[in-house]
């Protein structure tokens, strides 16, 4: 299957009739502001393939063809807007809050129509105290797609979809720690070469990998758009939104440059930079100023010394831990932690899992580090006060406790 030529796919999924769907409107998700939202998309003159094999599927979104001069009508939250789609079936509006009524903060849902075509859309409204804004490249940064090998990649964008995609291990964990600094917790937006006509798909990888809900910003298809899609978006974000930026990509392209020309671009914008190492990472002199990591536990670590507030204690879904590690391997479990210097976060995560699920209690205790007297009391200490659950949801309280917890 993985042998059969592109542009037969694409020829056999464009002239099936069995196949034929009906006109829709393509609307990745959104971010805004209080005072104002944007809200992007496409009108085609066909719906994404959604019947037959996942190849066909996959080809006949990337033939879909576009609907020129189609006028949209926009609701959100009792604003309305108008656009009419240009020669690529594209449209943007710009929505204003009434005087003295801002958007509220967080997942909004926007209405839209064209015809008889309706649509829904998300729009993230960034508060104003958002701490930052998580930018993020896709393809091998958070899923794996092999972007350097041209036979891997096409196997990849044909023969995956949102429900077979692999994930890159850890990733989700790592943005949703960052995600639970807060309240109010930062937005996260992915700047991505998938082609735009993939954007349910992404959505479907983000939702089922459990990564936090996030603007989409993808490449339109075209040879004129191979290279040069990224910056454009970077920049209209950076006017947009006042929030400095956590960047994240790979090192399998030009992520490394692409970022270090936005922070020398815009200074003072940049917050930090992280790089996952996929495939030949290349000269040093690439991650001047990033982080560049294999295990996204590295980046974990480097974020709360950089004082992202990343809680570390996050990490691990503890229970299937103590349910599923053999005493065997207890010892394994706590010098990996001492290598990643996690042994306090450890010793307290685990003393929590026994408190709320006394089941686990017995497997915690035989994973949980020694610890020096005095670690053990400042661990117990933090663990005293997060016995109680009211004081989780104080942002003085949990940032004092990754304050205890990650002090060397």
């Amino acid at each position: 299957m993985g042998r059969i030529p592109f542009a037969l796919l694409l020829l056999v999924a464009v002239a099936s009739p069995a196949l034929a769907d009906e006109p829709a409107l393509l609307v990745p998700p959104a971010l805004g502001r209080a005072d104002v939202v944007w809200i992007a998309g496409r009108v085609l003159e066909e719906a994404h393939g959604q019947h037959g094999p996942t190849a066909f599927r996959n080809a006949r979104a990337l033939a879909a063809s576009n609907q020129p001069g189609a006028r949209v009508e926009v609701r959100f939250l009792g604003r309305t807007a108008t656009a009419v789609s240009g020669h690529d079936g594209e449209f943007e509006v710009e929505i204003a809050a009434a005087p003295g009524a801002p958007f509220p903060a967080g997942a909004q849902r926007a209405e839209l129509a064209t015809g008889g075509v309706r649509a829904s859309a998300t729009v993230h409204v960034v508060p104003a105290e958002a701490p930052f804004i998580v930018v993020s490249d896709f393809d091998d940064t958070v899923a794996v797609t092999h972007v350097e090998s041209k036979r891997k990649v096409l196997a990849s964008a044909l023969l995956e979809d949102g429900d077979t995609q692999p994930a890159v291990e850890g990733m989700a964990r790592f943005y949703r720690c960052l995600a639970a600094a807060g309240p109010p917790g930062p937005a996260f937006a992915f700047v991505s070469g998938s082609p735009v006509q993939f954007a349910p798909r992404v959505v479907r990888f983000l939702e089922k990998n459990g990564f936090p809900g996030a603007a989409l910003h993808l490449r339109n298809l075209g040879a004129d758009s191979l290279s040069g899609y990224k910056e454009p978006v970077l920049r209209k974000l950076a006017a947009r939104f006042r929030q400095p930026f956590v960047l994240v990509g790979d090192s399998g392209e030009k992520d490394p440059e692409i970022y270090a020309a936005l922070a020398r671009e815009f200074p003072g914008r940049v917050r930090r930079i992280y790089i996952r190492r996929a495939g030949a990472a290349g000269a040093a002199s690439r991650y001047g100023g990033a982080l560049l990591f294999t295990d996204p536990a590295e980046a974990l670590r480097d974020a709360a010394a950089q004082g992202l507030q990343a809680p570390l204690l996050l990490w691990l879904d503890l229970r299937e831990l103590c349910a599923r590690v053999p005493a065997a391997e207890a010892a394994a479990v706590r010098a990996r932690a001492a290598g990643a210097g996690l042994s306090r976060a450890l010793a307290g995560a685990l003393a929590l899992t026994a408190f709320y699920f006394p089941e686990a209690a017995p497997a915690a205790a035989a994973l949980s580090p020694e610890l020096a007297r005095a670690e053990r009391a400042a661990v117990e200490a933090v663990v005293d006060q997060a016995r109680d659950p009211t004081r989780l949801r104080r942002v003085r309280g949990t940032a004092e406790a990754a304050r205890l917890l990650l002090a060397p």
